[in-house]
């Protein structure tokens, strides 16, 4: 999978989980990057009223999240969790690791309570 379709499916998850995720969300916007190892990085920005997903970097992200993609592909096709990936160290974040739970719940959805 290029980087590129990469991008696109993290973009279609995103945006089919925003909708009930967002009434959680800060209305401050929280801006994320995610570095993949073998090439390409992107900037998430994110709040109630905002979902922002492009190529390039930040100079002042909340953190950065590193992986490969293999490892990225693996979260969203559901064949890892990113928190697992996180302890394994397939998975590191440089900046608030707390506040990358959000990622993970626009990834996996917000469970209904």
């Amino acid at each position: 999978m290029s980087s590129d379709e990469l991008l696109s499916k993290v973009k279609s998850i995103a945006e089919k989980n925003y909708p009930a995720l967002k009434e959680k969300l800060s209305p401050v916007e929280q801006t994320f990057v995610l570095r993949l190892t073998d090439g390409g990085s992107y900037v998430i920005r994110l709040s109630d009223t905002v979902l922002d997903i492009q190529p390039g970097v930040h100079p002042s992200p909340i953190a950065t999240l590193t992986t490969s993609t293999s490892d990225l592909k693996a979260i969203l096709e559901g064949q890892t969790d990113a928190v697992k990936a996180f302890f394994q160290g397939k998975i590191q974040i440089r900046g608030d690791v707390f506040k990358t739970q959000v990622l993970n719940s626009l990834i996996r959805g917000v469970p209904q309570a």
